[in-house]
């Protein structure tokens, strides 16, 4: 709810008819491009290419190539998201199959030394491990 006012505060959306206690009301065309914007969001475009976007949508046909290259150049950079993510998760991967192996021996402290005698350090507590 706060997006869809903070959205219309700052001229994404165009201001929405309202029902007598004041509820929104947003048409089906509405909904379609609130999804848009939270799609465009989700997929990491900052807000100043989001506001740049929205004036050439109103701008009509003539900034359709426009549009279409700023949607591109954000295409490009959630493939490049997309990628630094799998790399990072391939290591995390290995990472986690070389050590799965091996059992982690951890120091015992004088705290864990009162695990079970204290309910605060039960063994189902993360603070035990």
């Amino acid at each position: 709810m706060h997006t869809l006012r903070y959205y219309e505060r700052i001229g994404f959306i165009a201001p929405v008819n309202r029902a007598i206690i004041g509820h929104r009301r947003y048409t089906d065309a509405d909904l379609e491009w609130i999804g848009f914007l939270k799609k465009l969001r989700t997929t990491g475009m900052p807000i100043a290419k989001m506001k740049e976007f929205v004036e050439l949508t109103r701008r009509g046909d003539g900034a359709v190539v426009e549009r279409r290259a700023l949607l591109e150049e954000h295409d490009r950079a959630v493939e490049r998201a997309i990628e630094e993510l799998s790399e990072n998760r391939g290591t995390n991967l290995q990472k986690y199959g070389a050590t799965a192996s091996h059992h982690i021996v951890r120091p015992r402290t004088k705290t864990r030394q009162w695990a079970g005698r204290c309910s605060r350090w039960s063994r189902t507590s993360p603070h035990y491990w």
